[in-house]
């Protein structure tokens, strides 16, 4: 009977099982707003990844929300519910009308 080296196989597949579930957490989406506005957004549980109209990223932290999710940093706010969503910056809404595509 072989004998294998069991510990040699573990740490591999523990780093893996690590790993994927984060991965795992993240979804993207892209949404089309009033006036041929874009923005596209990749949100995990701590944080969300904001692009908007294809140029600047901004990372965005979450925030209470009675419905759907809220995400918030320097003055902007995304506000995703459903397949719908808006951004406000500097306290106005500058993206209106934001649907996922």
């Amino acid at each position: 009977m072989k004998i294998i080296n069991v510990a040699g196989l573990i740490l591999p597949l523990l780093t893996i099982i690590a790993i994927f579930p984060a991965n795992a957490q993240q979804e993207y989406f892209k949404y089309r707003c009033e006036g041929s506005k874009t923005f596209e957004v990749t949100v995990s549980p701590n944080k969300a990844k904001l692009k908007l109209d294809g140029t600047s990223t901004l990372t965005l932290l979450p925030l209470d929300a009675r419905e759907g999710l809220k995400f918030a940093a320097q003055r902007v706010l995304l506000t995703m519910v459903n397949q719908d969503a808006s951004i406000q910056i500097n306290n106005s809404l500058v993206y209106t009308q934001c649907v996922a595509q």
